[in-house]
């Protein structure tokens, strides 16, 4: 396998989601001039049919595309704060004016909530929040010892879970959110996954696993449970399980 470093590749998911925040602006004026029925020159007499918060509602997704695109957690903050205000607005908004306009900004709410949900899952908010200061506190973390395989480059883990795992790696020569080719061998068989770099402190360096199938993490999961079967948490660990 080639050692030479792969650029970061961001998901396929976040990069949509991205762009979409940033055509936003120009879709929903599209979308005013028709209601208002103005040519889309009009840009005053457009802007002057609605509030203040509109026009900032207007605007807005543009900062959160590019945060989102960039991969910063002030990125992350924006998307919360305009996705839960634009669902406070478009319900208020529904309730006082049923209009298909507005039944159409309400589907835009449902559309935001698939994306809270969307990046709320730990291996997309992990880049962005970098909230591990060493493993992924929030999953079960087991520190068992494990050879893994990065790229072809052999380590060992601290802990793993099928969230990601965190190896003794302080000079590690990847870039926060790169991803990279992870490998995980048994005596049996072996799997190849996607992980990205979320972490890297005074202590190591934390991988969280991509994009993984339902099959994946039960099949990680199992590996973990079978190494703590037979030789115990703390352990050190190596030659079982290669990444």
């Amino acid at each position: 396998m080639n050692n030479r470093r792969q650029r970061m590749k961001r998901p396929k998911t976040l990069l949509f989601f991205g762009v979409l925040f940033i055509i936003l602006p120009l879709l929903n004026y599209l979308g005013l001039a028709f209601r208002f029925n103005l040519s889309l020159f009009q840009v005053k007499a457009i802007l002057r049919e609605i509030g203040k918060i509109e026009i900032i509602l207007l605007l807005f997704p543009v900062l959160v595309g590019i945060g989102l695109i960039l991969v910063k957690k002030w990125g992350w903050w924006l998307f919360l704060f305009y996705s839960i205000t634009l669902i406070l607005n478009n319900t208020i908004t529904l309730i006082k004016d049923y209009h298909m306009y507005n039944i159409g900004a309400l589907v835009q709410t449902v559309l935001a909530f698939a994306a809270i949900f969307y990046f709320l899952k730990k291996d997309i908010s992990a880049p962005y929040m970098k909230m591990y200061p060493r493993g992924w506190r929030l999953e079960k973390r087991n520190p068992i010892q494990i050879q893994v395989r990065i790229n072809s480059i052999d380590k060992v883990t601290k802990d793993i879970s099928d969230a990601g795992f965190y190896v003794d790696w302080i000079d590690c020569p990847f870039e926060i959110n790169e991803e990279v080719r992870v490998e995980i061998e048994t005596d049996v068989d072996k799997r190849y996954f996607s992980a990205g770099i979320v972490r890297k402190d005074e202590a190591g360096t934390g991988f969280a696993f991509r994009q993984l199938s339902a099959d994946d993490r039960i099949w990680i999961a199992k590996k973990i449970e079978f190494v703590e079967s037979k030789m115990g948490i703390g352990k050190n660990i190596t030659g079982k399980f290669k990444v």
